[in-house]
């Protein structure tokens, strides 16, 4: 099988960013504004970034344009999904010197649940971690920033559940699969990679859907975010997308 690595994702998502649409907003800057920024915690748990996640699944041209974006890519197939060596990836994420250190603790066995967790119980394992977020011992800009991409991963799941097509397909195959999970998993892989490596090195980073966030805290939330959810339901309905719209 072949096993993909974390920094293949970044080389991807770095040539062909209309996937996630990712763009550097300024030139790039000095050594010393760039480790300033490095250190820059954005709260992205707002309500406007919170309304523009809704909007996506209530605004179906703009939904389908990311998911056909998602679905034609050269690089992001179904074939993709099924060749990824998922847990080899999460380990690679553990170790990512851009990666956000803080949100590893949590993020990494969230990662290594949600993949092996059935479709019809991806919401009830996201809403476990909203749980364990609040318990947790860390700041609250990062807890707000994981609440954020809990919240923006349910929004996804939630869509693709109780779509028409999908709810047909799963009775047809009479079992819940398992890429919900895998979609979040390997979108917010990629997104985060490329996110915080952009923040980092460059400071300014637009996110589709979202919009522009700045450092690689933000970039790799916000990223990870976005093409999670995107990543959820391309990989859930790659064989009846059409339907859904």
């Amino acid at each position: 099988m072949k096993k993909i690595k974390l920094n293949t994702l970044i080389a991807y998502t770095l040539i062909f960013y209309s996937v996630f649409n990712i763009m550097s907003c300024s030139s790039i800057e000095s050594e010393e504004t760039t480790k300033s920024q490095e250190l820059i915690v954005e709260n992205l748990n707002t309500i406007e970034n919170r309304q523009s996640i809704q909007k996506l699944f209530k605004d179906e041209k703009l939904l389908r344009t990311e998911v056909e974006k998602f679905k034609n890519s050269n690089n992001f197939s179904r074939s993709t999904i099924e060749d990824a060596d998922l847990n080899v990836l999460i380990e690679d994420y553990r170790t990512c010197s851009e990666c956000a250190t803080d949100y590893k603790d949590l993020l990494e066995p969230f990662l290594l649940e949600i993949i092996d967790t059935n479709d019809d119980q991806v919401i009830n394992k996201i809403e476990e971690y909203e749980i364990l977020v609040d318990n947790a011992d860390m700041t609250e800009v990062n807890k707000e920033n994981l609440r954020f991409l809990l919240f923006s991963f349910k929004e996804a799941s939630n869509y693709v559940l109780t779509s028409d097509a999908f709810i047909n397909q799963t009775n047809r195959d009479n079992s819940p699969g398992k890429n919900i999970g895998r979609g979040l998993a390997w979108g917010f892989l990629a997104g985060c990679a490329q996110g915080a490596f952009v923040g980092a090195t460059i400071g300014t980073v637009t996110v589709p859907v979202i919009g522009t966030v700045t450092g690689a805290v933000a970039g790799c939330i916000a990223s990870g975010a976005a093409a999670g959810t995107v990543g959820a339901v391309g990989a859930a309905v790659w064989s009846f997308v059409d339907s859904i719209f």
